[in-house]
């Protein structure tokens, strides 16, 4: 059976074996996923992270010309405030559709809808959904009082689907399936698959690539469309900050590729399943990463020779940026999602760093080879959003800079490491390097302030915590 002939996609512990805590070398991480049971840890205690409903909220929220449905309390659909606001001025810039109105709804579940029920509140908010904005699509997405109450969103959807006339999609998340949060955005790329691109496939091809990503910003997603419009193809981005009609046509082009290939492989696999092959590449993030990317796309459309002389081109205006080393002598701790990582290391030790550690949200078999070009005696941790054992890494490493998505400014700067934020920046292909290079040269001249901040600070860890070992909260899950 394929990924989208399941009517529920099976979490990802289940299904690619993930692991979401570990401390320890590389080499013993490697081990673990290469047996036929994998030993699974937990953090006996755990800092409060990002779950599978919010990891669904956020991507839900960059899509065009829909309305979300946020089955359950009001204080469950509060992220999409925050999400709301960050996308409405970049639709704007953009020429989409005006997001000055809300497009997510709430059904505002109580102690007795927790009880009782609450099917009558989602079918009265679906159907004011579609009356306020009439969306090209309706997103229901489920939460842990759904789970709780055992609401059936499927036959309430079912119904109103047949009167409304337009694609309703039950993303069935409740916050405790799975301990990775990217299982939120893996529920939502299968309900695209399954009902917004399979259902209208078709065998007309044109010369389009899909770009499946479920983080990247409009900065990437502009650079991507450059470099396809110079090779002549056609770039299409989704599902993030794309249109449904984007979405649909997802099933016309003549192949998929991924930036980040863990966070895509639900999709991937889907679109395979339908006629359209998947191009696998490392994440295109430094030069040598970057060329295996592009050559790899080149080889699949047999268009190497305009590939080589765009990479020569390329290059040429990135060398400086390279040869300036501004990473030389520097300690350098990376804190990414497993694959951009395994790039990060390369353009760092390019640039001259050396990195002391990196921290990963979540591990799993399909990370096997990125593992393969880490250094086998480096020390890995795997966790989201545990500020308590990175403190306790920092105590015990040297570390000058630490590169993350959120780079958690406050609390890095306290511990004395200087922190570069690369979430809102284009850190990919050739205008990435230089990217990437201004943004250590920028956070060089804040030594003094993060010299000045870690002085003055209040550790809110005890030294007795600093003195422990790391891993001292991973413990060996007993079945």
């Amino acid at each position: 059976m394929g990924v989208l002939d399941e009517r529920k996609l099976v979490a990802r512990e289940k299904r690619n074996s993930t692991i979401t805590a570990y401390y320890g070398q590389v080499e013993n991480l490697r081990e673990d996923l290469e047996v036929s049971e994998i030993r699974q840890r937990i953090r006996t205690f755990s800092q409060t992270t990002s779950d599978e409903l919010i990891v669904a909220l956020d991507l839900l929220s960059t899509i065009q010309d829909i309305a979300v449905v946020v089955h359950g309390a009001t204080g469950c659909s509060a992220s999409m405030i925050g999400y709301q606001f960050r996308n409405a001025r970049q639709f704007k810039k953009d020429g989409a559709i005006s997001s000055d109105r809300s497009t997510w709804y709430s059904t505002n579940l109580d102690e007795r809808d927790t009880i009782m029920g609450g099917d009558e509140k989602l079918r009265v908010v679906i159907e004011r959904a579609y009356y306020d904005h009439k969306p090209n699509v309706i997103f229901v997405v489920g939460t842990c009082v759904v789970a709780i109450n055992n609401d059936d969103m499927t036959s309430v959807v079912l119904e109103l689907q047949e009167e409304l006339e337009i694609p309703i999609i039950v993303i069935d998340t409740d916050g405790f399936k799975s301990k990775a949060g990217i299982n939120g955005s893996d529920i939502v790329l299968h309900g695209i698959g399954k009902y917004l691109i399979s259902q209208n496939a078709t065998n007309k091809q044109i010369r389009q690539v899909n770009i499946i990503s479920t983080t990247l910003n409009y900065k990437t997603k502009k650079e991507l469309h450059r470099i396809f419009d110079k090779l002549g193809l056609k770039a299409n981005v989704i599902p993030r900050y794309a249109t449904i009609d984007e979405i649909q046509k997802a099933n016309k082009s003549i192949a998929s590729m991924a930036l980040n290939g863990e966070e895509a492989e639900v999709l991937l696999q889907g679109l395979e399943e339908i006629g359209i092959p998947t191009i696998t590449a490392q994440a295109p993030i430094g030069t040598p990463a970057i060329s295996k990317w592009l050559n790899e796309l080149g080889k699949h459309l047999e268009i190497q020779d305009e590939i080589e002389i765009f990479i020569r081109e390329e290059e040429k205006n990135v060398q400086s940026y390279i040869a300036s080393q501004p990473l030389k002598g520097e300690k350098v701790y990376i804190d990414l999602p497993a694959s951009l990582a395994t790039s990060i290391v390369e353009l760092v030790e390019d640039l001259g760093g050396e990195v002391v550690g990196i921290t990963i949200p979540f591990v799993d078999v399909s990370n096997q080879e990125c593992l393969k070009n880490l250094k086998k005696e480096a020390y890995i941790q795997v966790g989201n959003g545990q500020l308590f054992e990175l403190a306790n890494i920092f105590s015990k490493s040297q570390v000058t800079f630490y590169i993350a998505e959120k780079a958690n400014g406050d609390f890095v700067s306290k511990q004395g490491v200087i922190p570069i934020p690369i979430g809102n920046k284009n850190i990919f292909f050739y205008q990435g390097i230089k990217t990437f290079v201004n943004s250590i040269h920028r956070a060089k001249r804040s030594v003094s302030y993060t010299r000045y901040i870690s002085e003055e600070a209040v550790n809110p860890y005890a030294n007795t915590w600093t003195k422990k070992s790391t891993n001292w909260y991973i413990k060996q899950e007993v079945k």
